[in-house]
This record gives structure tokens, sequence and C-alpha cells, in this order.
């Protein structure tokens, strides 16, 4: 999976996070890259939440308009001397970032071999920017709930 964003933290900031989205997610018994956390209903949940044997996955529940941004997953290790948690893409997310790569390669590759249609690639690009953006945009909105699912300081 494509990595976008390591966050170091403390230990205790770190379990203080973790614990405080374990408490705003629905549990789930398959890893987040295979199923869907779509709630259009009012919920205090959060996230949807998966702990596997080397990690512990959160995603953010979306709802239905927003099913089309990139899924970011939140992952942290199990691992007591890693003090970090990764935002990374899901497996649909990466299989279309990998898609979009291609289809610009291939693009430009082609316009490169004729020689004289160099608008060929301006709509893979335009679509690469496109993800870019909306990605940006989930990672905004992520940071947003993670913020909102930790306990008020006074």
């Amino acid at each position: 999976m494509i990595t976008l964003k390591r966050i170091k933290q403390t230990d205790a900031e770190r379990q203080q996070l973790e614990q405080a989205m374990r408490k705003r997610a629905l549990k789930r018994s398959l890893p987040l890259d295979y199923q869907s956390a779509q709630s259009d209903i009012g919920s205090d949940k959060l996230f949807v939440g998966y702990d596997g044997k080397k990690n512990v996955q959160f995603s953010r529940l979306r709802t239905s308009l927003e099913r089309f941004l990139p899924r970011v997953v939140i992952v942290f290790s199990k691992d007591p001397t890693v003090f970090e948690y990764k935002l990374r893409y899901s497996l649909l997310s990466t299989i279309a970032v990998i898609f979009l790569a291609l289809v610009f390669i291939l693009s430009v590759v082609s316009s490169l071999a004729e020689k004289d249609d160099y608008d060929r690639f301006v709509l893979p690009l335009f679509l690469i920017g496109c993800f870019w953006l909306l990605t940006l945009f989930e990672l905004k909105i992520v940071g947003k709930r993670i913020k909102k699912a930790l306990p008020v300081k006074d």
C-alpha cells in the first residue's frame, strides 16, 4: 500500500489516540481494505476499526456522498518500539493510483513516439490532479475526525 503520511508521537500520545479512536469506532472482523464503511444516519461513531495481528486499522465512516473520495486507512502498529501511526491508501485507492500512473506513462510514451500529438497526456494528467486534490480533501477530513475523537483538554 502507498503510505501518504507518517505521524510521530510519544508512546503516551499514541496510546491515548488509539484508545480514543477505539471508543469512537465500529468493530469489523475483516481488514478495512476489503469492505465499505458507509453510514448516512447520525451516530456517535466516527470510524470503523479492525484489530489485526500486527496492527490496528481505522478508516472514517463516510456518507454516500463521500464514497468517491479515496479511502485513507489509519494504521497503528502493535510493535511497542514504533511510536508513529501511518495514513495510507486502501487497496482500491492504491490500484487507482497505479492505474492512473500507468495510463499517464503510456500516453506520454505514445505522444513521444508519434511526435505530433502532445495533447494525449493532458486528460491523464488532469485525472491525476483531480485524484490528488480529492486525496488532500480526504486527509483534511480525516485530520478533523481524529481531532474530534480526542478527549478535550482543559
